[in-house]
């Protein structure tokens, strides 16, 4: 049987490792991608656990928003003027 339930340090070896990505830059605790599934800290609890799949489908489709805001602000701070230069 596959563990389902990780510590935050844990996941953090994990993120450290490079086998882990964090939604967010803040890291954990909060939603991380292992392994293409998705892993959760649930309201008042200190572990990390597998998202179900409906939880799973809306941070897949928050990584995708994300990563399509920050390509944007990347192309657009690439085209903004340089003050200086």
């Amino acid at each position: 049987m596959s563990q389902v339930v990780k510590s935050q340090a844990e996941m953090q070896t994990h993120l450290a490792a490079g086998e882990a990505v964090a939604l967010f830059p803040e890291g954990v605790p909060g939603p991380v991608t292992l392994r293409g599934r998705w892993w959760i800290v649930a309201d008042g609890q200190q572990h990390y656990q597998l998202a179900d799949e409906d939880q799973a489908v809306m941070l897949t489709r928050q990584a995708e928003r994300l990563a399509a805001a920050t390509d944007a602000a990347r192309q657009a701070a690439n085209r903004a003027p340089r003050s200086g230069s």
